[in-house]
């Protein structure tokens, strides 16, 4: 998941893989955190990634851009996981 967090990307289906795998990390730690009110549970964030690789390219980019919209939101914890007041 460390790893998954720093893909930057790149061209074709395994720069797309890496950026949609950032994006639903992201949103698998955003989804288990209990202060954040996060869009979709665990497996969903899940579910959706998985469906996305097998889709294809537009896909994983669609899922990757809706999930980055998802977990830029404003976070209510700071970098210690406390939540901020």
């Amino acid at each position: 998941m460390r790893e998954a967090l720093g893909f930057r990307g790149g061209r074709g289906t395994v720069g797309a893989q890496m950026i949609l795998l950032r994006q639903a990390v992201a949103a698998l730690l955003n989804a288990a955190h209990p202060g954040v009110n996060y869009t979709l549970l665990e497996l969903d964030a899940v579910s959706q990634a998985e469906a996305a690789l097998v889709d294809g390219r537009e896909a994983m980019l669609n899922l990757a851009t809706e999930l980055e919209g998802f977990n830029e939101r404003v976070c209510p914890i700071d970098a210690s996981g406390q939540a901020i007041e």
